[in-house]
């Protein structure tokens, strides 16, 4: 890993210790997240700095967005980057009762099941 992308990792890391702005902490979730998805060992160089810890204390936050990008990144360690979305989807919609009947989330989660 290069310096200057160790080093960025680092800082987020700090953001996720030290931090106290809800915004702050959502921007951090969110940008781990994506190094997750698209930097071809992101899942095990997030795991080495335990970075994961930091992010699981965040998934009960009272601010909604620092949860929703908390576990975003939890779950793109967890399962992968595409999987993730739509689970993310399926909570999302569930907990805010976007559909009383689960047949589209099924639907939406067996079709990326299947891709």
């Amino acid at each position: 890993m290069d310096n200057l992308l160790s080093q960025i990792l680092r800082v987020l890391l700090t953001i996720l210790d030290t931090s106290s702005d809800p915004r702050a902490l959502a921007v951090a979730c969110f940008d781990l997240s994506q190094f997750i998805q698209y930097h071809p060992a992101g899942r095990v160089i997030v795991t080495d700095l335990k970075a994961k810890e930091r992010v699981m204390k965040l998934m009960n936050h009272e601010n909604t967005e620092v949860t929703k990008s908390a576990l975003l990144c939890i779950q793109r360690l967890f399962l992968g980057a595409n999987l993730a979305v739509v689970r993310l989807f399926i909570y999302l919609s569930i907990i805010g009762g976007i559909y009383e009947s689960g047949e589209l989330v099924c639907w939406i989660f067996l079709s990326a099941v299947k891709n």
